[in-house]
C-alpha cells in the first residue's frame, strides 16, 4: 500500500512519485540509483510503483544517493510516513551558538568592507558594519525596512525594485539578471516550492522580464563579475564571493551563504577605509 503525506502546500504527496521526480531531476536511471543505493533495480521499481514501502534507513539512503538538500530529505521522509530527521533552528538558537559566533567573526574580519550572511532566498540574516554602511550610502533605514518581510530584508528584491538599489546600479540589467537566473536555478534544483514562488513574485516586479529566470546563452565570458553603484559624484565598485558551510546537519546552516564584497578599484577601497 502506498504511503501518502499532506505537504505544507496542501497537496497529497506520494513517495514513489516524489522519488521518480528526484531521479529524473538528477538524470539517473533506476539501475543507476539502485547501484548507488546498493539495492536491486527491482526494489527501486517496486518503491516507485508503490508495491513496496521503504524503511526509514532506505529513505535516507536514497535521499543521499539523489543528493537531496536537507529540507527535501525531510519532505521525502514525510512522504514515506516518517517524521522529519533534520532540524531547522534559528541562528539565535543556543545549539548554534558556536556557529553564530564563528560567522560573526568572519564578518568582523572582513571590515571595513561589506560582508553578510544570507540564505538561499537572498534574505539578509547578519550584516557586518561595512554592509550597513554600504546600504546606507544609497537608502535610508526607513527605505530599507520597507523591503523587510517579517523583519528580514530580501536583497534580491532590494536590487530589483525601482524604489530600492535599482536606480543606482550601473548596467542594472546585466547585474540583476544573473541574480534571478541563479536563484531560479537553485530553487528548481533543490525543489524549493516557496523559493520558486518567490522567484515568480520577483519577476512580476515592473521592468523585470520573466525570461530572466533562464540563464543567458550570450552571457559575457568574464573570469569574475563586478558591479558598480553611483549616487551623485560617489561611485563604488565591487566583486563578490559566496561561501557555504561544509557538510552541515541543520537545514538553516545548509542554506547559509557568506557573501563578501571586495573593492574592485582603489577609489572604492579608499572610501571604505
Amino acid at each position: 500500500m502506498t504511503r501518502h503525506h499532506s505537504s505544507a502546500h496542501g497537496a497529497r504527496e506520494d513517495f514513489g512519485t516524489l522519488m521518480r521526480l528526484w531521479r529524473q531531476r538528477r538524470g539517473v536511471s533506476q539501475s543507476d540509483l539502485a547501484l548507488d543505493a546498493d539495492v536491486s533495480q527491482r526494489h527501486i521499481s517496486f518503491l516507485e510503483s508503490g508495491r513496496s514501502s521503504p524503511s526509514r534507513e532506505m529513505v535516507l539512503c536514497l535521499a543521499r544517493a539523489l543528493d537531496m538538500p536537507l529540507r527535501e530529505q525531510n519532505r521525502f521522509l514525510q512522504a514515506a510516513g516518517f517524521a522529519a530527521h533534520f532540524q531547522q533552528r534559528g541562528l539565535d538558537d543556543p545549539a548554534l551558538g558556536m556557529v553564530s559566533k564563528v560567522l560573526r567573526q568572519l564578518l568582523d574580519r572582513h571590515e571595513p568592507f561589506p560582508a553578510m550572511v544570507i540564505n538561499a532566498r537572498h534574505e539578509l540574516l547578519i550584516p557586518n558594519q561595512g554592509a550597513i554602511r554600504f546600504m546606507s550610502m544609497f537608502l535610508t533605514p526607513e527605505e530599507i525596512a520597507g523591503f523587510a518581510a517579517d523583519g528580514t530584508v530580501n536583497l534580491a528584491q532590494l536590487m530589483l525594485e525601482p524604489k530600492g538599489l535599482r536606480p543606482f546600479v550601473e548596467d542594472w540589467e546585466n547585474v540583476a539578471r544573473p541574480i534571478i537566473a541563479r536563484m531560479a536555478h537553485e530553487m528548481r534544483v533543490t525543489g524549493d516550492l516557496d523559493g520558486q514562488a518567490l522567484v515568480r513574485r520577483l519577476c512580476a516586479i515592473p521592468g523585470v522580464p520573466s525570461d530572466w529566470r533562464k540563464p543567458r546563452i550570450d552571457a559575457p565570458d568574464l573570469p569574475v563579475l563586478t558591479f558598480s553603484l553611483r549616487k551623485g559624484s560617489m561611485r563604488v565598485s565591487f566583486l563578490t564571493t559566496l561561501t557555504t558551510l561544509g557538510t552541515p546537519q541543520d537545514i538553516t546552516l545548509h542554506e547559509l551563504r557568506i557573501e563578501c564584497f571586495y573593492p574592485a578599484d582603489s577609489e572604492t577601497e579608499a572610501i571604505f577605509r
